[in-house]
């Protein structure tokens, strides 16, 4: 049996809900009674709600349980003058210290896990700054096989997430940022893949990308079947850019599949299962704000007569 892991996803749900500025500085505002703040570069700034959920497009569930990660902080960095660096504490803001394990197989199809809210100044961000204690994964056999990660050295500053043209933060404005866990990256098998009992372990490589999901990104969804009424679980499908593999999602027992957060562009798909032919189709658009669906249809593999047992 051909394994192939799929993708995981964080979303960040950025809902801001700003306050008024000031017309002038360090004037007071009639209409909140308070004085408007000053961010590093002294120009006035508001207030942006910010709400952080976290979501999955699994890797199969036939050989794997449970595929975990703890998080005990999070950290976002606001776009400062040019003198400020990477390292500049000064310039990443905190927005949850809380300890939160996830098991990421329990959100699939756009599900989202509630994280944390904060509120952020009015500005734009462009590096998210994710802190992973922890990791593991456990098989679905009978001894519930578990791997504890070694967490890579260098994730102990955080590990360093990039957003795709950076987050604005307006005032009374609303955002989403999307981070894309990629577990075929992030949890590197060991071993023998096609079989639990071939399987030695994983090396935790965590690999994230982070989109604004209101400017840039868009929905694929649908449903894989065979014919009308047959539906097929746990059929992977991926999503391609010039030959580069985007995301993937995995059917559930109807034979939905989501895949959220896709970059505005023309998408190649692809859609493997177990007994199954390969299905390609090309040109699928993904527009901003907007869900495109795709209804896959798939055609079992003729068995020769000799392996059939006819």
């Amino acid at each position: 049996m051909k394994v192939r892991l799929k993708t995981a996803s964080i979303i960040l749900f950025a809902m801001m809900a700003g306050f008024f500025m000031s017309c002038t500085e360090n004037s007071q505002d009639p209409n909140s009674g308070s004085l408007s703040d000053e961010n590093s570069n002294g120009s006035l700034t508001g207030k942006g709600h910010v709400s952080f959920l976290l979501t999955d497009a699994p890797f199969p569930t036939d050989m794997v349980a449970e595929a975990n990660v703890t998080i005990d902080k999070i950290e976002i960095r606001m776009v400062a003058d040019s003198d400020s660096t990477e390292n500049d504490s000064t310039t990443f803001i905190t927005v949850s210290e809380e300890m939160m394990e996830f098991n990421l197989l329990d959100l699939r199809n756009g599900v989202t896990a509630e994280l944390t809210e904060a509120e952020l100044d009015t500005g734009t961000y462009d590096l998210i700054r994710m802190h992973v204690v922890d990791a593991s994964v456990v098989l679905n056999d009978e001894d519930s096989t578990t791997y504890d990660l070694k967490i890579p050295s260098g994730s102990s500053s955080g590990l360093k997430i990039k957003i795709m043209d950076g987050l604005t933060v307006a005032d009374g404005g609303a955002s989403t940022v999307l981070l894309d866990f990629d577990v075929s990256k992030s949890f590197v098998v060991q071993g023998n893949a096609k079989s639990k009992k071939g399987i030695k372990g994983f090396i935790f490589k965590p690999v994230i990308r982070a989109v604004v999901q209101e400017d840039f990104t868009g929905i694929i969804n649908g449903y894989v079947s065979v014919g009308d009424t047959i539906a097929i679980g746990n059929a992977t499908v991926e999503f391609y850019q010039m030959d580069s593999l985007i995301t993937s999602a995995l059917t559930d027992t109807t034979g939905y599949y989501a895949a959220i957060g896709l970059p505005t562009a023309d998408y190649d798909i692809k859609c493997i299962a177990e007994g199954y032919e390969e299905f390609e189709t090309s040109g699928i658009v993904v527009i901003a704000n907007d869900t495109t669906s795709v209804d896959i249809l798939l055609t079992p593999v003729d068995v020769p007569a000799e392996e059939s047992g006819e």
